[in-house]
């Protein structure tokens, strides 16, 4: 296990149980595909400050998974989309091979769950050297909120936050929620707006999210970037897949209307705390440039 959590991705073995290992590793193509969403081919193909390029880093990945024939040896003149799709089947068979393995994850799993968040932030990093960053960006903190399980989320005015997320905060279930990727939950204040008049019965907190920010182009949001809020600073790795948890906050139940894959920039974002700190209703919120 890694003694301290990486400081690039803020991975923290100890705190991974086997089933963290195979979620993280099941999802590790939504990862990196939502940290390389419209990215341009010159870019992908550009040698950052080690003089490689992107390509080189997703493929060694992908044959680090185990992975052999025509997904290992995909050509670098592949689409940054034919990329993560190799990468989705690649992260698949990987977490089937852990599955069948009974026990606590070795370390050889965690190593997996690792390379999984860190590929996605190495990526996120080097498309802002190239100048193809997210930011910058700078917004407000107009809601905290947390719940001892499920939705909706309570608002608080202030609240402590960990490298596990909102301090005093708690999933229902822990299948699909939970993982240290999945530390924080962020929404847009404006989409929330937007979903009203559209006629949903939905306000800040109802579909889960801890904290409701605002002044944020939400749609230019990609995994990887990384978010200052307070004095606590988090790493974007994944938009939130909805579940029919939140379907009553929908018209007609459409909880679909924020499906990334359907709805792109209407998403809500999941964060890894990289540093914990407090967060205050009205707080600044800055995504570096």
């Amino acid at each position: 296990m890694n003694p301290v959590p990486c400081e690039i991705c803020g991975f923290d073995g100890a705190r991974y149980t086997r089933t963290d290992v195979l979620r993280t590793v099941l999802h590790a193509g939504d990862l990196l595909e939502h940290a390389l969403e419209s990215m341009a081919l010159d870019l992908w193909r550009t040698r950052g400050p080690a003089n490689e390029t992107l390509a080189d880093i997703v493929l060694a990945t992908i044959t680090r998974f185990g992975v052999v024939g025509p997904v290992a040896m995909m050509p670098e003149t592949a689409t940054p989309e034919a990329i993560a799709g190799a990468y989705h089947h690649a992260a698949r068979q990987a977490h089937d091979g852990i599955a069948r393995v009974p026990g606590e994850p070795n370390a050889e799993s965690l190593d997996l769950a690792h390379r999984a968040l860190h590929l996605a932030a190495v990526a996120a990093d080097l498309r802002s050297h190239l100048r193809d960053g997210v930011g910058p960006m700078v917004g407000t903190v107009t809601q905290i909120a947390a719940s001892d399980g499920g939705v909706p989320k309570l608002p608080v005015t202030r609240a402590t936050v960990d490298l596990s997320g909102l301090v005093g905060d708690r999933q229902r279930s822990r299948v699909h929620h939970g993982r240290q990727w999945q530390g924080l939950c962020l929404y847009s204040r404006e989409i929330l707006d937007a979903l009203r008049d559209e006629g949903h019965p939905i306000d800040a907190g109802c579909i889960g999210e801890n904290l409701t920010l605002a002044g944020l182009e939400w749609s230019r949001l990609r995994g990887g970037a990384i978010v200052e809020i307070g004095d606590v600073r988090c790493r974007l790795t994944a938009a939130a897949a909805p579940c029919t948890n939140i379907a009553s906050w929908f018209r007609d139940g459409d909880f679909s209307r924020i499906d990334h894959r359907r709805h792109p920039g209407w998403s809500r974002w999941y964060a890894t705390v990289l540093s914990g700190g407090t967060v205050t209703t009205g707080d600044a919120v800055h995504i570096a440039p």
